[in-house]
């Protein structure tokens, strides 16, 4: 439609009385050219996570249903959660990409180590995780940001809770973890469904929701993801 106005203006003959004009439309199709690049070329998913979250399992697992089939990802290194530098935070600014079009952020951590890590493990990991999302974040601009937590399948149960419930679920960051799995149990039909020592497993990781949920929230709340403005969404992955 510009290149269009653009070449009726100048067929007209009337282009020294509508320079403005057209440096405004030429102008305009640059933007819009520029945004059709971004979109066609830029990064879609940025993956965020430490050396033990193995953000790599989720592209070579083709997690569709999170990534996207035809979503472009890039992992971020973890060299640079993990040592500040210059040099690293000007590549991270690198990363961020365009306003007009960021990246989806999504954040890897490994559930099983979070469960035996102490406090000041814990509380390392989430400042280094702050600052690499503000360099990573755009100001004024909403932008998607998720969490996956791995490697649930070294938990005891874990397997056989998913299997009666959707091991594809979605998690919302703004209501109770804790709430959210224990309505996905189904104890009569893993009763029916299991043999004895499959369902003392399966009642092994129900008893650990607690302890899982509570570990899932703190990370959420520390990385201030649990606010109903952030509209985060969490991700439970083996």
């Amino acid at each position: 439609m510009v290149i269009l106005i653009i070449c009726g203006v100048l067929y007209q003959g009337e282009i020294q009385d509508d320079y403005p004009l057209v440096i405004f439309l030429l102008i305009a199709l640059g933007f819009f050219v520029y945004l059709f690049v971004l979109t066609i070329r830029a990064t879609s998913v940025l993956l965020l996570g430490d050396q033990h979250s193995e953000s790599e399992k989720l592209i070579n697992f083709c997690d569709t249903c999170l990534l996207g089939a035809q979503l472009s990802s890039q992992i971020v290194p973890s060299v640079l959660l993990e040592q500040d530098s210059p040099r690293g935070r000007l590549q991270l600014k690198r990363l961020k990409g365009s306003f007009f079009n960021p990246p989806r952020i999504v954040i890897v951590l490994n559930l099983q180590r979070l469960l035996h890590n102490n406090e000041g493990e814990v509380l390392l990991l989430c400042s280094n995780l702050n600052r690499v999302l503000f360099l990573l974040r755009h100001i004024n601009r909403m932008q998607q940001i998720d969490v996956v937590f791995n490697h649930l399948d070294q938990l005891q149960g874990y397997k056989e809770f998913v299997t009666q419930g959707d091991s594809e679920a979605e998690y919302s960051a703004e209501v109770s973890i804790a709430q959210q799995l224990s309505a996905l149990q189904n104890s009569t039909k893993a009763l029916l469904t299991y043999p004895p020592a499959n369902f003392m497993h399966y009642l092994a990781f129900t008893h650990s929701i607690p302890t899982v949920s509570r570990i899932i929230e703190k990370m959420l709340n520390d990385l201030l993801l649990s606010d109903k403005d952030a509209h985060a969404r969490v991700y439970l992955r083996a």
